[in-house]
């Protein structure tokens, strides 16, 4: 599927995705993704310590990273705001291949003018992508299970959905509200507090071990990005980044029971450059 069927001038609605650039330059990526979002009205933010915190009154998040470029690819993570893809594509000169999946499908849109076929593996032939890319664009029917015990569900997901929620930024909200719960309530909490979190996750989880995600993992491993593209999820790197920074900021700074194994989870988090913006 290399078409959507929604509102792209709305809140991105997909409930995992990411995207990537054939460039090996990510601080232009970076000030390219500034340029144009300044330039419609956004203003960039920095919510991690030692940052310019989280605005208090927003129409509107991006909550991007920028991360290290691998093997000529630099990889978007977290949901951009698509309609503003091209623009970015344009003035990047390349293309911007934007994969997605919601609760129904999943697919693949390449923003810019470049052939996928100019990405091919040297073991990969036209044809392949080609048959990769009419599975994908063929499928239909109920493709994604999203858990029964994910923390937007229930009458909980029909007020979300009545009020205009973003479930992304209800996530994220009920992420941090857990942490500043635990926090609070003592480091001798902190299994709960996982297990707690995991709920938060698990929807990320179920999306990558979903059918359109098979179905998008034969596409790209039809061309030259790296293995283990999808690694690390935004959940997952936002959690580090935040520890990350803390220390940064204050190599001293007191950790929490746990925080030395989520600094595992992904290697030099401060890396990964922020492009966060709100209106």
């Amino acid at each position: 599927m290399i078409s959507s069927m929604f509102d792209p001038k709305q809140t991105n609605p997909h409930l995992w995705s990411t995207a990537f650039v054939p460039l090996g330059d990510p601080q232009r990526i970076a000030d390219v993704l500034h340029e144009v979002h300044t330039a419609h009205g956004y203003q960039p933010y920095n919510p991690y310590p030692g940052g310019t915190g989280t605005p208090s009154s927003v129409n509107s998040l991006v909550r991007l990273f920028v991360a290290p470029a691998k093997a000529g690819w630099t990889r978007l993570i977290g949901k951009p705001r698509l309609e503003l893809l091209p623009e970015v594509a344009q003035k990047l000169e390349t293309l911007i291949l934007y994969s997605w999946i919601s609760e129904s499908d999943g697919g693949i849109i390449p923003y810019g003018t470049s052939s996928l076929a100019a990405y091919l593996r040297p073991d990969k032939t036209t044809s392949d992508l080609r048959q990769a890319m009419e599975a994908l664009s063929t499928a239909t029917g109920p493709l994604l299970h999203r858990p029964t015990d994910s923390p937007l569900q229930g009458e909980l997901a029909e007020f979300a959905a009545q009020q205009g929620v973003d479930p992304d930024q209800a996530n994220e909200l009920v992420t941090r509200t857990v942490n500043t719960l635990f926090k609070k309530m003592g480091a001798q909490q902190s299994g709960l507090q996982a297990e707690a979190l995991a709920l938060v996750s698990q929807q990320a989880v179920s999306a990558v071990s979903s059918a359109p995600f098979r179905r998008i993992a034969a596409v790209l491993d039809c061309l030259t990005i790296p293995p283990n593209w999808h690694e690390p999820g935004f959940k997952e790197l936002s959690e580090v980044f935040q520890i990350a920074s803390l220390l940064d900021q204050d190599p001293d700074a007191p950790l929490l029971p746990g925080d030395e194994a989520i600094l595992d989870k992904v290697e030099y988090p401060l890396d990964y450059r922020i492009a966060y913006f709100s209106r």
